[in-house]
């Protein structure tokens, strides 16, 4: 859609982040509506893997160390093993210990999707994921982006990309 269409605003109500004005937003099976922002946000956690396209790195943290926040936040007490397994399905097996500022946009991309995948979520919200990437890489992020849902198998019942087709993707890709 245009700019103004509604895209973030319905990315904002599927994942949990938004109230709707009127009626109810499900996300896998629980009714958002009646839960305050704490509780939208245990659900999230359970449920959804974000990846954005400023990417949301947190700067003063590892490859290894940002892939492994959300599941600590939800409690793992070691995640560590599942970050690096993600991490080198994503090609960056050797780059655990550099810092945001040390990685390429691309390779922050990925950093973020490893990160997106590390609860198993259901649901992957990926809002402009490629925006700031050039054609190229942004063709080998949405490649691996599925590539990781196959992977995964039973990780994502649903995928919603809200972002144009790059340059050089293949629309068939998405039907």
């Amino acid at each position: 859609g245009t700019s103004g269409s509604g895209k973030t605003t319905l990315r904002g109500l599927c994942a949990g982040r938004d109230q709707p004005t009127s009626g109810t937003v499900e996300l896998c099976g629980v009714d958002l509506s009646p839960l305050d922002e704490d509780e939208r946000a245990e659900v999230r956690n359970q449920h959804v893997g974000f990846v954005f396209q400023t990417f949301r790195l947190l700067p003063t943290l590892t490859a290894l160390e940002n892939v492994m926040v959300p599941a600590e936040l939800r409690g793992d007490t070691d995640p560590r093993a599942r970050a690096a397994e993600l991490l080198d399905q994503v090609g960056l097996g050797d780059r655990l210990d550099h810092y945001p500022s040390q990685l390429s946009g691309g390779e922050r991309q990925r950093v973020a999707m490893a990160r997106a995948f590390i609860n198993r979520p259901r649901v992957l919200v990926a809002d402009e994921p490629t925006g700031n990437l050039d054609a190229e890489t942004a063709e080998r992020i949405e490649d691996l982006l599925f590539d990781l849902n196959e992977t995964a198998g039973d990780t994502l019942g649903v995928v919603l990309l809200l972002y144009p087709y790059s340059a050089g993707a293949q629309k068939d890709k998405y039907d």
